[in-house]
């Protein structure tokens, strides 16, 4: 069981954040927080607790340029999908570098200014690829599967995946909200 703290001491670490844009909470309950502005992941225990903080600046492995959202998978790994380096990067329960994929463009497996992540009850990643309105797909190994919606979406900001498998998207600039379920 989770314990939630009073409201008024929730995360009173305002001097850790810049922008914190994206957010998740593991099985545990430890909440994992980008932040797009100060180029890291801040980890915190479900009490508002701080845990550890990784990355930096830049474009290297283990590097963020503009995290914009995070999900952690039921063994712990921890996807980072990334505005402006446009891609995803893995690392595991600890914070330290396993792989990345994707690269910047428009092309099949290619991302464009992504701003969410999402990870189905089987693994698969699902990326908000807002640049190419569309979502895209990957096998937890990075491979690319496919992408859906480039003629239904615009203005994707984020998405998120509820505990039946159904995926929420947020449609901005068709004011609306999309759901589907991602069951065969």
């Amino acid at each position: 069981m989770i314990r939630r703290p009073p409201r008024s001491t929730l995360f009173p670490y305002t001097t850790l954040f810049r922008s914190p844009f994206g957010i998740d909470v593991d099985k545990n309950g430890n909440i994992y927080i980008v932040d797009v502005e100060n180029n890291t992941v801040q980890i915190f225990t479900g009490n508002g607790e701080f845990l550890k903080r990784f990355g930096k600046s830049g474009a290297r492995n283990g590097e963020f340029y503009q995290p914009s959202d995070i999900a952690v998978d039921e063994k712990g790994d921890i996807y980072v999908v990334e505005m402006r380096n446009c891609r995803v990067q893995v690392f595991d329960k600890d914070g330290n570098y396993k792989f990345k994929f994707a690269q910047p463009g428009s092309g099949e497996g290619d991302l464009s200014s992504p701003k969410g992540i999402a990870i189905s009850s089987s693994g698969t990643i699902y990326v908000c690829d807002s640049g190419n309105n569309r979502i895209s797909i990957f096998m937890k190994n990075g491979l690319f599967i496919e992408s859906r919606g480039e003629k239904e979406l615009r203005g994707i900001e984020k998405i998120n995946i509820d505990s039946d498998d159904y995926l929420f998207i947020a449609d901005s600039q068709n004011n609306r909200v999309r759901i589907f379920s991602l069951k065969e």
